[in-house]
């Protein structure tokens, strides 16, 4: 019936400068590998699109008969599509993550409680965010546990009170401790 004292995530509890409201617009990157992986893609996949479309104008203007020449429009030609492979791998290491704590989420709020973790995979993004998650779910677990515990306390302190009167003064304790549990949960 103790609170926890500690989430899951480190990330979580750490104030950072990034978390102060008034240096929020300052900070650059709060995620510095994901920021430039995801900022290269982009611009590879902008770059390689925009090399494609103007080989392509280029070419349809003059034959090409330098080799190297022909040789290099074919290999630029070949990294777009990689690319954009690249772009959309990144994006579903958003895209998944979302879409798994969206719908972990639901079923807490719909009552399930015994969700598993949320489990990402090891290149996924959001992993900070998932661990935040389950911390709170298993939050949510354990104050319910206390609060059917205290229930429980309740339902035999009156019980107990039904009976002779020897059993009031303990029963009259049980209740206190319940009461005591239940408004930290209220808390």
């Amino acid at each position: 019936m103790t609170e926890p004292t500690t989430p899951a995530s480190p990330a979580a509890v750490t104030p950072d400068a990034a978390d102060d409201p008034k240096n929020r617009r300052s900070v650059l990157m709060r995620d510095p590998a994901m920021n430039v992986q995801f900022t290269a893609s982009v611009v590879a996949t902008f770059v390689m699109g925009g090399t494609v479309v103007a080989l392509f104008l280029l070419a349809r203007d003059f034959v090409v008969e330098d080799p190297w020449t022909l040789a290099s429009m074919v290999l630029v030609m070949s990294f777009a599509p990689a690319a954009g492979v690249q772009a959309i791998l990144h994006m579903h290491r958003f895209a998944g993550p979302a879409f798994r704590l969206r719908k972990h989420l639901e079923a807490v709020l719909a009552g399930d409680l015994e969700q598993p973790d949320v489990v990402l995979r090891k290149k996924d993004y959001l992993k900070d965010l998932a661990a935040t998650v389950n911390a709170i779910a298993a939050l949510v677990r354990r104050r319910r546990d206390d609060a059917r515990t205290a229930r429980e306390a309740i339902d035999a302190a009156l019980a107990a009170l039904e009976g002779d009167a020897a059993d009031a003064d303990a029963a009259t304790a049980k209740l206190g401790e319940a009461r005591a549990t239940l408004d930290r949960l209220a808390a």
